[in-house]
């Protein structure tokens, strides 16, 4: 799957839980739906690529690409989308001359990755924030990363508390 961008705009996305009620119960399967969603979001920003289309990105500059990627998914380095059957990973979080996540990221990632599952924290970077004047953290690490990272440390703190 090569990169896809499919709109100029991001429509503002409900919370998780609004748009499908019947995640609230733990053992709830995730709907495509949410998955779908997800992957429309982020290929309207910055696009979207599958994890072998990123490998042969990293394969240029890495000597074992698929190793690294894994080991980037395995420590939830990266925000990651399961979309039938393969990784989706949006683009917005790479460099794009090292194909590895952006160091603003990463530190926004690492702060929410321990109390937020893959679609919790993929979900959360595409809403509209209050902290960051409505804006979603995806656009507000362009600008602001430093105001993501504070609403990402805010998350982390209810999300404990």
């Amino acid at each position: 799957m090569a990169p896809v961008v499919e709109r100029s705009s991001l429509r503002t996305m409900p919370s998780l839980r609004e748009a499908f009620p019947a995640l609230a119960s733990d053992d709830a399967a995730i709907p495509a739906d949410a998955c779908d969603l997800l992957v429309e979001a982020y290929a309207a920003l910055n696009g979207i690529c599958d994890g072998d289309h990123l490998a042969e990105r990293m394969r240029v500059l890495y000597g074992q690409p698929l190793s690294m990627l894994a080991r980037l998914i395995v420590q939830r380095e990266l925000i990651t989308v399961e979309r039938r059957g393969a990784i989706v990973v949006p683009l917005f979080q790479l460099d794009g001359s090292t194909w590895l996540p952006r160091p603003a990221v990463r530190r926004v990632v690492r702060e929410l990755r321990d109390v937020f599952d893959d679609l919790e924290l993929a979900w959360w970077f595409v809403q509209a924030n209050p902290l960051l004047a409505g804006r979603s953290p995806v656009v507000g690490i362009e600008f602001t990363p430093e105001a993501v990272l504070d609403a990402a440390r805010a998350e982390h703190f209810i999300a404990r508390w």
